[in-house]
C-alpha cells in the first residue's frame, strides 16, 4: 500500500446492488476526491476501503458478508487501513456488523455520506470504530457532483431518494427512508454537466422514480420534458417506476418525438389481485393490464420489462396462474424473476411462509420458461428491421464485435471497430443469439 500522488490518501470503493448504489458510489467518489482523496482500482494501494452494500434480498447480504471477510487480510497487512461499510445493509445492520467484525472501522447509513471525510479522519486519528446511521428526511446531497466513469456513454442521475409505498415484502423504506425529490434546476444542472463531459445517455433514478414531486409541485412528466429540452441530451431512460404512478401524461411524454426512450420497466410483482393486496401494491391485476396496454397504445415501439416474485406467503396455484396470465397478455420483452425471500423488519416477514421451497422453484422455472418463449418471439419480431444503435463497448464474447442498445433498450452486437464506441450507428438486425440481437452495420438512409 502506498499513498497517492502529492501525499493524497487512496480510496477504493466497491459497489453491490442497484443503479442507485452505483450512483451513490460515484457521488461518494466525487465528494472524497473534492476533499483530497484519490480513487484507486487497486485494493493493495488503498488507504481507505469502502464497500457500498445492498439489502434487498438475503443472498445480496450474504455475498457482502463473505466479501468483508476477504477484506480482513488488507487490515492484517496494514492496521492503518480504514475499512468501511456503506449503503442499505449498513443502514439495516451496521451496528451488528461493527460488533461482530474487529476489522471494520466504519458503518455509514444512506443519509450520512456527506460526513464521510470527517468520519474517516476521526477513525484514522482515534482508531475507534464508528457508526453513523441516523436517517435524515431532507437529505438529497445537493451540490455534490459524482465522479463518473468517463469511459461510459451512460450517466446515472438520481432525482429522488426514499420510498413511501411500504410494499410488505420490501426493505427499502427502512433503509432509504421516505421520499424526497430534488429540484428541477438542481437536476438540470447535473444533466448539463454530464452532457458537457460527453455522456450521450442519461438514466434518471429513484426508488419510485415516477412519484417525483418537487417542492413546487412539479411532477415526473414535467421533469422528463425539462431534461429532454437540455441541449445535447441524446437519450433519456428512467428506473424504476411504480404502476400506480404511471399516468397517461407520462406515456404522452414518452411517446412524443424527443430524447425519452421507448423503454419502460414496470414491476408487476404478481398477477394475482389477492396477492397484490397482500403485497400492498395498490393496484389490481386488471388495472395493471389496462395500464400496460395503454402504454403500448401511446408509445410506438415500446419495449416493456418487469419484476415478478413467485412464492409470496399464501400464493396458491390459482394465484400463480394469474401471474402467468398477465405475462401472456402483456407479453413483456423481458422479466426479472425471483423466489420470495423473507426480509427481517418487513410486514411480510411476520406472515407464515406457506409455499414450500420445491413449489417456489417449480413456479420460478415455469415462469422463466414462459417468459423465455415470449422474449424469443419479441426478438424475432425485430429481425429484419434497422435500428439506430448507441455503441457502448466491445462485446465481451467477441472482440471483433461491438455492443450497443436500441432506443427501446434491446442489446445488439455487430461487427465493427472500437472507434465507433460512443457513436450512433444504423444496424440491421439479422438474427438472435440468446437474448441479444445480432446485426450488421448499414449505411445511413
Amino acid at each position: 500500500m502506498t499513498n497517492g500522488t502529492n501525499g493524497q490518501l487512496n480510496v477504493y470503493i466497491e459497489t453491490y446492488g442497484c443503479q442507485m448504489n452505483v450512483y451513490d458510489s460515484e457521488m461518494i467518489g466525487g465528494l472524497l476526491t473534492k476533499t483530497g482523496y484519490q480513487q484507486t482500482m487497486d485494493l493493495s494501494d488503498a488507504d481507505v476501503i469502502l464497500v457500498n452494500t445492498c439489502a434487498i434480498r438475503d443472498h445480496a447480504e450474504q455475498r457482502v458478508i463473505g466479501r468483508l471477510g476477504q477484506l480482513n487480510k488488507y487490515k492484517l497487512m496494514n492496521p492503518d487501513v480504514v475499512v468501511g461499510v456503506l449503503g442499505c445493509m449498513s443502514q439495516r445492520i451496521g451496528d451488528r456488523l461493527l460488533g461482530k467484525s474487529s476489522y471494520l472501522d466504519l458503518a455509514v447509513g444512506t443519509d450520512q455520506y456527506d460526513q464521510l471525510p470527517q468520519l474517516i479522519q476521526n477513525v484514522r486519528e482515534t482508531h475507534v470504530a464508528t457508526a453513523a446511521l441516523e436517517q435524515d428526511r431532507t437529505q438529497n446531497y445537493v451540490g455534490i457532483l459524482p465522479k463518473r466513469n468517463m469511459n461510459s456513454v451512460n450517466a446515472f442521475v438520481t432525482i429522488m431518494r426514499g420510498c413511501n409505498n411500504y410494499c410488505t415484502f420490501c426493505i427499502v423504506p427502512m433503509t432509504r427512508g421516505r421520499e424526497r425529490s430534488r429540484s428541477i434546476p438542481d437536476i438540470i444542472h447535473e444533466v448539463e454537466v454530464c452532457v458537457a463531459n460527453g455522456f450521450k445517455e442519461i438514466t434518471l433514478l429513484g426508488q419510485n422514480v415516477n412519484s417525483y414531486r418537487s417542492e413546487k409541485k412539479e411532477r415526473f412528466p414535467e421533469l422528463l420534458e425539462a431534461v429532454a429540452a437540455v441541449n445535447g441530451v441524446k437519450r433519456i431512460r428512467f428506473t424504476s417506476p411504480h404502476p400506480k404512478d404511471a399516468t397517461d401524461r407520462m406515456f404522452e411524454v414518452m411517446g412524443a418525438d424527443n430524447a425519452v426512450c421507448e423503454s419502460l420497466h414496470l414491476p408487476v410483482q404478481s398477477g394475482s389481485t389477492r396477492i397484490l393486496k397482500a403485497m400492498r401494491r395498490r393496484h389490481t391485476k386488471e388495472e395493471f393490464i389496462e395500464k400496460a396496454m395503454r402504454a403500448y397504445e401511446m408509445i410506438p415501439g415500446l419495449a416493456m420489462s418487469t419484476d415478478i416474485i413467485v412464492g409470496f406467503p399464501g400464493e396458491t396455484d390459482a394465484d400463480f396462474e394469474d401471474t402467468l396470465d398477465v405475462v401472456r397478455q402483456v407479453r413483456f420483452h423481458s422479466a426479472y424473476t425471483f423466489k420470495y425471500s423473507p426480509r427481517e423488519n418487513t410486514p411480510a416477514y411476520e406472515m407464515e411462509d406457506t409455499v414450500p421451497e420445491t413449489v417456489k422453484q417449480e413456479r420460478l422455472e415455469a415462469l422463466i420458461d414462459l417468459q423465455r418463449q415470449i422474449t424469443q418471439e419479441r426478438l424475432q419480431e425485430m429481425v429484419g428491421k434497422t435500428y439506430r444503435i448507441l455503441v457502448e463497448k466491445t462485446s465481451k464474447k467477441r472482440e471483433s464485435q461491438l455492443f450497443g442498445r436500441t432506443r427501446n433498450n434491446q442489446p445488439v452486437v455487430f461487427d465493427g471497430d472500437a472507434s465507433l464506441i460512443g457513436e450512433f450507428v444504423p444496424v440491421k438486425a439479422t438474427g438472435v443469439r440468446g437474448i441479444t440481437l445480432v446485426g450488421e452495420r448499414v449505411s445511413e438512409t
